[in-house]
């Protein structure tokens, strides 16, 4: 597989709304008065998603009253949400143990309890990568839809649910085959209708996925999240306009969308245009400063305009931002190798090499930036004389690595080139003729490395960091 990009496909899907999660009904009988007020607030708050002031709310409902099932489905609800937007898993789980309360204390009565809890455990289970997870989801909403006293919204949102879970197992058909059935309830189910048209572009049907995107902006045509949505799909099947027309649209309705400047600029980038697409990561970090992926982009646009040094101070505020993350680390790395400062790259590079996430794609890239940065021996007692184990194993950057270290000529690495697919053909000797114009910068022979950096460039793979780099390289050649 090849990898060495300097970004990835960013287009933001905002979570479809939890319906009926909280809205909770209140049975005044026996109520405490000024509890009731707190849990109506508590309520407002959630429909608002001020989902931390909700929380802070019912947090002293339960306090005083330690049975108040609507008080803990309240802040379950809320405890969710917040643990799936800020991707922290104690959070989620503490909202599922608030879920599983409201339930035990009458959950057989409010079948709406069930629902914070199955939106947890699939939402948990793509955070811990553990299906396990999304499996309990699905049998409890089986259980619970098959009850005598499940009403029609209620089977809409069971179902809406079942189907989320599927979606986390990558069942895309069952979860399609669930979304529809929610629709078969309550056919105005917006999380259900977008559920479907994601699950159908997973199963590349786009014509249904359409039809389905189309049918939210009919029903709900003044809802940011259906043209959001929608525009995702028209960039992902490559309907540029299309999907530019509808992120603008979401702006028209909600000017502070920063995730729409941002899937307006990537889809800007996608159709050649990195000048419009930084104008709108521009806008988008003005209403989301603290946003490193907005870095990311932005510095990826200024790469695509050959504006190497704006890259490298947006890459430098991602790593800054996100000190852990070792895609972030590689992304400066190029960024630090298109600019000529080998040293420094192969720190970089080294630094997301070694991390946990094993990104082997990178290994001709730290023996290429070691070697060009003077670190010679530093390459060798690395990498030795190449890769190990019969060549049959060998994948792509094991081949690159061989023919860098001399244990392949470069006659074997392009006659390796042989897929039948012909994007991954192109990739391939886009790669080929930029590390092999590498090594023949490094043996000092320029009119060789120029052919090569121009045979690379010829392939118009430009999502690649080779590609790129080979620009880059002629830029100095010249």
């Amino acid at each position: 597989m090849l990898r060495s990009r300097t970004f990835m496909a960013a287009m933001i899907v905002i979570p479809w709304a939890l319906s009926n999660v909280a809205n909770a009904q209140v049975d005044p009988k026996n109520a405490n008065p000024e509890h009731e007020q707190i849990k109506k607030q508590a309520d407002a708050a959630y429909q608002q998603r001020a989902f931390t002031q909700a929380v802070e709310l019912v947090s002293k409902v339960i306090k005083e009253n330690p049975k108040d099932d609507v008080a803990f489905y309240l802040r379950g609800s809320s405890l969710v949400e917040i643990g799936l937007q800020n991707r922290d898993v104690d959070k989620l789980r503490a909202g599922i143990a608030d879920a599983r309360q409201a339930i035990s204390l009458n959950g057989r009565e409010r079948i709406d309890y069930y629902l914070p809890y199955l939106f947890g455990m699939s939402s948990l289970a793509g955070l811990e990568d553990k299906p396990e997870h999304a499996n309990v989801a699905i049998q409890v909403a089986t259980q619970v839809i098959g009850l005598p006293n499940v009403g029609t919204a209620q089977s809409a949102n069971l179902y809406y649910q079942r189907a989320r879970a599927h979606g986390t197992l990558q069942d895309w058909q069952k979860a399609a085959d669930d979304f529809n059935k929610a629709l078969s309830f309550n056919p105005n189910h917006l999380g259900a209708r977008l559920g479907a048209g994601h699950a159908y572009v997973r199963m590349e049907d786009f014509d249904k996925a359409e039809e389905q995107f189309d049918a939210a902006s009919k029903t709900f045509p003044n809802d940011p999240r259906v043209y959001n949505d929608r525009g995702t799909f028209h960039q992902q099947s490559k309907q540029f306009d299309k999907a530019i027309a509808d992120f603008t649209k979401v702006l028209e309705l909600d000017k502070n969308a920063h995730y729409a400047y941002m899937n307006r600029g990537f889809t800007y980038m996608e159709k050649g245009d990195p000048k419009q697409a930084e104008q709108d990561f521009d806008r988008a970090l003005a209403l989301q400063p603290k946003q490193p992926t907005l870095y990311s982009l932005r510095g990826t646009a200024r790469l695509m305009q050959g504006r190497v040094n704006d890259a490298l101070g947006d890459y430098k505020m991602v790593v800054e931002m996100d000190t852990k993350n070792p895609i972030a680390r590689g992304d400066l790395a190029f960024a630090e190798f298109f600019a000529g400062d080998y040293a420094n790259a192969a720190k970089s590079f080294a630094s997301a090499l070694d991390s946990p996430a094993k990104l082997e794609h990178l290994r001709p890239w730290l023996y290429i930036s070691l070697v060009s940065s003077g670190q010679k021996n530093a390459a060798d007692s690395r990498f030795g004389s190449g890769p190990s184990g019969d060549q049959a194993g060998w994948d792509w950057s094991d081949r690159l690595l061989a023919m860098l270290t001399g244990k392949i000529s470069d006659e074997d690495l392009l006659a390796a080139v042989k897929s039948d697919e012909t994007r991954v053909k192109d990739a391939q000797l886009c790669e080929a003729h930029f590390f092999l114009g590498q090594k023949a910068l490094l043996a000092g022979d320029r009119a060789a490395a120029a052919a090569h950096f121009q045979k690379a460039v010829a392939t118009n793979a430009d999502n690649l960091s080779a590609h790129r780099g080979s620009r880059f390289a002629l830029q100095r050649l010249n």
